[in-house]
């Protein structure tokens, strides 16, 4: 697959639909305690911040249709998620918050 790969801000992005940042597919830095997510993003993606020990709140903006599966999973000290207002999320993956504070 040759899609375009960016990082920014410690996170990993795949470009599609002239969106750089339509699918986040890894948070770099596994010992951040927050990232920023892109308003732009689509998808968070299977396992994107899987054991990302460190993180205790995130904030999903209202741009996300759908979180995959093990997205959060073994997010140990991960309390609290916070939605953006009019999210516009459709599916959350199998075990996406397992192993979590939640």
């Amino acid at each position: 697959c040759d899609l375009p790969i960016m990082e920014v801000e410690n996170l990993e992005y795949v470009e599609l639909n002239n969106n750089p940042y339509y699918l986040l597919t890894k948070g770099i830095d596994k010992n951040l305690s927050t990232y920023t997510i892109n308003e732009n993003t689509k998808f968070i993606g299977c396992a994107a911040f899987y054991d990302c020990v460190s993180l205790n709140e995130i904030a999903i903006p209202s741009s996300v249709i759908s979180i995959g599966d093990y997205a959060f999973t073994s997010c140990e000290k991960l309390q609290k998620v916070v939605l953006g207002s009019n999210i516009q999320l459709k599916s959350i993956g199998d075990y996406a918050f397992s192993d979590c504070e939640l």
